[in-house]
């Protein structure tokens, strides 16, 4: 796999995801296999054999995407199973080749307006109320999110309401402005962030009968935040249980 000519585009919306939490090395890794992937389903020789390529996904081997990504191959190795591990991309490795997919990449490169991306276009007079109007637009779809993110968020209120009746936030009228706020950051957390509709449902339940996390996580935008660090937590709670239960099997 080799550099290759053409453009590839990051949506906003990547600037409020993980992404831009990554280490450097990561990160680099991450848009590297952004540009690699297939824009168009295709096919690729590989040490003669013929391999077919979907859309969002390439072939290629750990020495020449690190050596394309510009990081070492032990950072390549550990980048990939990060960015496996949290749902960005799979791969497929055989004997010959690795071939990388991105799980959801229609988020980051699906067909968008790009009628106003030509940085040579003229200015006009009609400019600033067509800019006006994709502005409105796009507030417009800021504001839809699906019902799991609503459902979700009513849950997410729903337990901090349980403890906390006086929060302010889980209270109306606040509630009614700040929901579908706070659906859109969990849409967020799914579509960008790589989380199922279970597992954020599941993080929630889990933050808010925790004694910890239930004085921590009191808005959606902290569940998104604090989420990989909850997710360790309980991970290595269920591993201390088990490792109890095995004592009381051992005793009886």
């Amino acid at each position: 796999m080799t550099a290759r000519g053409g453009w590839f585009s990051v949506d906003r919306d990547a600037l409020d995801s993980w992404l831009w939490q990554l280490k450097p090395p990561q990160f680099k890794l991450a848009i590297t296999c952004l540009g690699a992937a297939n824009y168009k389903d295709g096919s690729a020789i590989w040490e003669a054999g013929t391999i077919r390529i979907p859309r969002g996904s390439f072939v290629t081997s750990l020495q020449n995407l690190a050596d394309l990504a510009g990081v070492s191959l032990q950072n390549t190795k550990t980048g990939l199973r990060q960015l496996q591990d949290f749902g960005f991309l799979t791969q497929e490795v055989t004997r010959r080749y690795r071939l990388i997919t991105i799980v959801k990449y229609e988020t980051y490169q699906g067909e968008r307006d790009r009628s106003n991306t030509n940085p040579n276009r003229e200015v006009t007079a009609s400019q600033p109320r067509a800019n006006t109007n994709r502005t409105k637009n796009k507030e417009q779809r800021k504001n839809v999110s699906p019902p799991e993110a609503y459902e979700l968020a009513d849950l997410l209120r729903s337990k901090i309401a349980d403890r906390l009746p006086d929060n302010r936030d889980v209270r109306p009228p606040r509630w009614q402005r700040i929901r579908d706020n706070w659906a859109l950051i969990l849409d967020r957390a799914h579509r960008l962030d790589g989380r199922t509709w279970e597992h954020l449902r599941r993080a929630i339940e889990w933050s808010q009968s925790d004694p910890f996390w239930s004085t921590n996580i009191l808005s959606a935008k902290k569940l998104r935040d604090k989420f990989d660090a909850m997710a360790a937590q309980a991970r290595k709670a269920k591993v201390s249980a088990e490792a109890e239960l095995e004592k009381l099997r051992d005793l009886s």
